[in-house]
């Protein structure tokens, strides 16, 4: 795989989730999210999310404790009708949805 491959989709995603960069992609929050009065710091502690390793060389998951509950953001490829997935190393034509949820 080449790596200037690899580098361009982390750059973007990490563009999307820090902007919500809205040509990138879509963000879905769970019902939870969008009802907690927390909304507005769960949504800043995903586009400040900091990765400590290289576990994830796309940047697309992350988990974070906030007030006592387990936040966790993704990313997934989807085709331009947000229908069928896609696999970004075989085909740009996609767009990025970002899912925020609450685990606990």
């Amino acid at each position: 795989m080449d790596s200037s491959i690899k580098l361009k989709i982390r750059e973007d995603n990490d563009l999307f989730r820090s902007e919500m960069a809205e040509e990138l992609g879509s963000v879905l929050m769970s019902e939870e999210v969008m009802k907690s009065p927390l909304k507005k710091d769960i949504i800043y502690h995903v586009m400040d999310f900091e990765f400590e390793d290289e576990t994830d060389a796309e940047h697309r998951y992350g988990v974070f404790e906030l007030d006592n509950k387990s936040i966790y953001f993704k990313i997934d490829y989807f085709g331009q009708d947000f229908v069928s997935p896609k696999n970004p190393y075989e085909d740009n034509d996609f767009k990025r949805i970002l899912s925020i949820g609450i685990l606990d």
